[in-house]
């Protein structure tokens, strides 16, 4: 709620563009420590040798699991879309600090 409401007389982070933007989690995401444990991958790995990414929250992966979206973007519209089959959350995904902007 931070993102969209702030205390006068300043946000921590001007908002440029006059938007707020939310944070949009994504419920079924886990880390590929988790998913892919044959591969070897540990905390702050990439997946086969590639370069991590910067951690966020601890996570060095290229997909953290939640991403910021401007608030305008979050309507029915959206999560129909995001609701379709497997594999739509990465058409969407920009991983943080980038922000989605459909």
């Amino acid at each position: 709620m931070r993102s969209v409401v702030y205390e006068a007389p300043q946000p921590p982070h001007p908002d440029l563009d006059g938007e707020g933007y939310v944070n949009f989690v994504n419920a079924h995401w886990q880390p590929m420590s988790e998913l892919l444990p044959a591969l070897g991958v540990e905390s702050g790995e990439g997946v086969d040798g590639d370069e991590a990414y910067e951690p966020i929250d601890g996570c060095c992966e290229q997909d953290v699991g939640w991403m910021k979206m401007v608030s305008r973007v979050v309507g029915a519209d959206f999560y129909q879309a995001i609701d379709g089959p497997s594999g739509v959350w990465y058409s969407f995904y920009q991983r943080p600090p980038e922000t989605f902007n459909y």
